[in-house]
């Protein structure tokens, strides 16, 4: 993987001019900090061929230059009939030769997806000025799916913006073989700088791609850009080494003391230099076994969180969807949706130790290893629960109704709320006595569900509107009702109790609802799309990583609680869908 961080044109502020070592030129000392840089003043005016060529002329020969579309093409000829344009524009850049990098194309405001221009135009770029492509689109018709697979069918990047107009836009998207973030400033774009914790989640976010990926400050209107630049380069690179320009490390370290200017700088420079040396910081807290059901290939996925690789795939049943640890955290249960089973494997060896067979209870989906050693599983296909002893014995209890999919467990281990998609109820159940008790009738499709302040609140998600609904336990009331994206297809609380999180498939975002206030809190921008398929969301035990399956992308996104930033995305089988942690494992 390439990492190029660099600004939109290379000014040195007067702040940070002396972390810069001595050159030719502002451009000559800017490239020996950064690796690249965007040219934005093509933008509005062309350059003759000697001018590109004395650029090229000023810096390493790793150093790359992205080049900025002139307008006149993107927003005065709206990509329409414009050979000539680019024939002109690949003329003048030719001088960069080698050094030039990807072509930004900013799209306005009010232009929005038109595939057919679209495709003519990116025939036109690449038989004319040929290289790497990356679209920045303004207009909200430009993230669904149908203008992504255009973009991939075309080889199109579709650039991550800061601010984000919405979710997806937050996200590199179209073609994946290149990243490119623009970070303009938020909330205030071309002029607030990024705090600490903003940049450390957008240095993990860029770590965590698998591709060439340019991080560009574009916050230049106060000047916070190239502070900002030399601080996040700060944090993907260990103190006291050479960088990859080849030179000192002094170029980023002390530029973050000049950044933060506040009555805390003496508190923030000392943890920001203990985050420089300890890179690669965040990611490196997150450890145990993620186990994810691949329900499109039969099988299951150890994955090493310390290091995001996969130790093993093993073989399950028919469309193995929801897994359970158990209470040791030595086994995984694994549910065989397209059958009548469940599969036991043991963690640490990686083998499977049993199958055990609930017929008559047929298709098994949400699942539930209790601490006594009980397995209480869905059988949506016999309208039921079964319930498996540790001594093997299964017992079933009818719900009565269609689609009885997710289950969620009170703490006392006594009731169990079952969402029943097809009938709009949830079912409670008595697992001690074996009998169903009532129906709450939540309407809708319910299908995730989460129980909240000691198991005395339900909180049902619904696949036909986008709403959380709450329920009291004990008596079925209703008690609020909270507007999220569509549509909640999981729901799971924290760890500590105190917020909700929600699964948004259809918008590809997860909603976070503090459990006191009832009050949505934030709305993370994780996969951007209905394609993408996310389902399943778990929390880390500590409760500051959240993993979403993209079911359709085949990868498990890891979130930063904190800052709402996707870390990175795991490796997982066909359709991986359901998730569990367990302890980690030797390799």
């Amino acid at each position: 993987m390439i990492l190029r961080i660099g600004t939109a044109a290379w000014a040195l502020p007067r702040t940070v001019r002396d972390r810069f070592p001595p050159g030719a030129n502002n451009l000559e000392r800017y490239a020996r900090c950064f690796g690249a840089t965007e040219v934005n003043s093509s933008f509005y005016r062309p350059h003759r061929p000697a001018t590109w060529q004395r650029w090229a002329a000023s810096v390493p020969a790793d150093f790359r230059f992205a080049v900025k579309l002139p307008k006149a093409i993107s927003h005065e000829a709206r990509l329409a009939d414009c050979d000539a344009a680019l024939a002109a524009f690949a003329e003048q850049i030719a001088g960069l030769g080698d050094k030039r990098g990807p072509v930004l194309v900013q799209l306005p405001p009010k232009f929005a997806h038109d595939a057919p221009l679209a495709e003519r135009f990116f025939a036109a770029f690449h038989a004319i000025v040929g290289g790497s492509i990356v679209l920045e689109p303004r207009h909200p018709s430009w993230f669904g799916p149908d203008a992504d697979a255009l973009l991939v069918a075309n080889r199109v990047a579709r650039v991550a913006a800061d601010p984000a107009l919405v979710p997806a836009a937050a996200l590199p998207g179209g073609w994946r073989g290149l990243a490119y973030f623009r970070l303009h400033g938020s909330p205030k774009p071309y002029w607030s700088s990024y705090d600490a914790d903003a940049l450390m989640a957008w240095a993990e976010q860029a770590r965590a791609e698998q591709v060439e990926t340019w991080v560009i400050f574009d916050n230049t209107g106060s000047g916070a850009a190239t502070p900002d630049a030399l601080a996040f380069q700060a944090l993907l690179q260990p103190a006291g080494r050479a960088s990859e320009r080849g030179f000192p490390s002094r170029c980023c370290a002390p530029s973050i003391a000049e950044k933060w200017e506040s009555p805390m700088r003496a508190l923030l420079l000392p943890l920001l230099a203990m985050a420089c040396a300890a890179a690669p910081s965040a990611r490196a807290q997150s450890q145990g076994t993620l186990l994810i059901g691949n329900k499109g290939e039969d099988t299951l996925s150890l994955v090493d969180l310390s290091t995001g690789t996969e130790l093993a795939r093993l073989p399950t049943g028919d469309m193995p969807h929801e897994i359970a640890v158990s209470p040791d955290g030595k086994q995984a249960a694994v549910v065989a949706y397209g059958g009548t089973t469940i599969d036991v494997f043991d963690i640490a060896k990686r083998a499977k130790l049993r199958t055990i067979d609930l017929s008559p209870n047929q298709r098994p989906h949400g699942l539930v290893w209790l601490s006594d050693g009980r397995l209480v599983a869905t059988t949506e296909g016999s309208q039921s629960i079964a319930v498996v002893a540790p001594d093997g014995k299964i017992t079933s209890i009818a719900t009565g109704a269609t689609g009885s999919h997710m289950v969620a467990v009170a703490p006392d281990q006594r009731f169990a709320y079952v969402a029943n998609i097809g009938s709009g109820t949830v079912s409670v159940l008595d697992l001690t006595e074996g009998r169903k008790l009532r129906d709450i009738a939540v309407g809708g499709k319910p299908e995730g569900l989460s129980l909240a302040r000691a198991g005395a609140e339900l909180w049902v998600g619904d696949l036909s509107a986008p709403r959380l609904q709450v329920y009291a336990t004990a008596s079925g009331e209703k008690l609020g009702e909270i507007a999220i994206d569509p549509v909640a297809i999981r729901v799971a609380t924290s760890p500590d109790g105190k917020t909700i999180a929600t699964s948004n498939v259809a918008a590809g975002t997860i909603s976070l609802i503090d459990v006191a206030t009832r009050k949505l809190t934030r709305t993370l921008a994780v996969s951007g799309s209905k394609e993408a398929g996310q389902v399943t969301i778990l929390f880390s035990p500590d409760g500051k990583r959240l993993y979403a399956a993209e079911t359709g992308r085949d990868q498990i996104a890891e979130i930063d609680v904190a800052s709402g930033r996707v870390l990175r995305r795991l490796p997982a089988g066909k359709n991986g869908d359901g998730l569990a942690l367990a302890p980690a494992l030797s390799r």
